[in-house]
């Protein structure tokens, strides 16, 4: 398999938000969406890249072995949308199914080759996506949703570790930046408050989903500024907020992170938190 230093793997592309960063960085991407009902739109936004090769498009999804599976669509929320139905349909959203086409990783590697980054979206069914990676095949940066449940993601963790990956930082996906141990904050609180009321809670998800938050680039000057519309994952490498971690260091920022949750805490559907691995960031530094 060949390295491809010049490509990304969006897995879990959504409506495309990421790859027109991923563009402007200089990147070739390879878009990696289940959802049917995106295609279309992501054909449309993309066209100019799609036609000269820096886009390529792929409806299928990510599984362990060659198969077809029911994959649930969120009518509502095209971001929550699943293997898990669970997931698909929290706070009462309307759900149905669909067959999907699966590919396992290794396969994509085969025709593609290995990416600088793989960004994995999708919603705590990563697992089997690092069990086909070795060290030989582990890009050189990764990103994915990090658990709430302290042993799986010591469980990840230790599996990156045995990839090689030796830099790593928890992403607060809704201000990009490193998780800071605090008190719930007003948002939070008001958020809890709402849940009490589901009418008014989907009208303020609807606004809170259609929301932009602007991010600067820290650690390229050439980067200039970038908007990073709510659900996107936002920066990458160098670009991401803070120093690498050991990844002991980063367990334990987590740990403390998640102790102080209120134990009856209802956002763990919610709150997105992504963690970042390199193979070459240098614990300490920005690189």
């Amino acid at each position: 398999m060949n390295r491809q230093d010049d490509l990304i793997y969006d897995v879990g592309a959504n409506n495309g938000d990421d790859i027109e960063y991923y563009l402007h960085k200089g990147f070739r991407v390879l878009a990696i969406e289940a959802d049917p009902t995106l295609m279309e739109p992501l054909q449309a936004r993309f066209a100019g890249p799609i036609a000269d090769g820096r886009v390529t498009l792929l409806n299928v999804a990510l599984a362990p072995e060659r198969t077809t599976a029911p994959f649930w669509i969120c009518e509502e929320h095209s971001l929550w949308s699943s293997f898990d139905r669970e997931i698909a349909s929290r706070d009462g959203c309307r759900t149905h199914a669909v067959e999907l086409q699966c590919w396992p990783l290794r396969d994509m590697f085969a025709r593609f080759g290995i990416p600088h980054y793989l960004k994995l979206s999708l919603h705590g069914q990563e697992h089997f996506c690092l069990a086909d990676l070795s060290p030989e095949t582990a890009p050189a940066l990764l990103s994915l949703e990090l658990p709430r449940d302290k042993h799986e993601a010591q469980a990840i963790l230790t599996r990156l570790v045995a990839l090689g990956y030796r830099g790593f930082k928890v992403i607060d996906q809704t201000n990009y930046l490193q998780v800071r141990i605090a008190t719930p904050t007003l948002r939070i609180k008001i958020r809890r408050r709402l849940k009490r009321a589901p009418r008014l809670y989907k009208a303020y998800m609807s606004v809170k989903l259609g929301l932009v938050r602007p991010f600067r680039s820290r650690g390229n000057a050439t980067a200039g500024d970038s908007s990073f519309p709510v659900g996107s994952s936002g920066p990458f490498g160098r670009d991401t907020d803070g120093p690498w971690h050991p990844p002991d260091e980063a367990l334990r920022k987590w740990e403390m992170f998640i102790s102080h949750l209120p134990s009856n805490d209802e956002e763990q559907l919610s709150i997105w938190h992504d963690l970042h691995a390199s193979l070459h960031g240098t614990v300490g530094q920005r690189d």
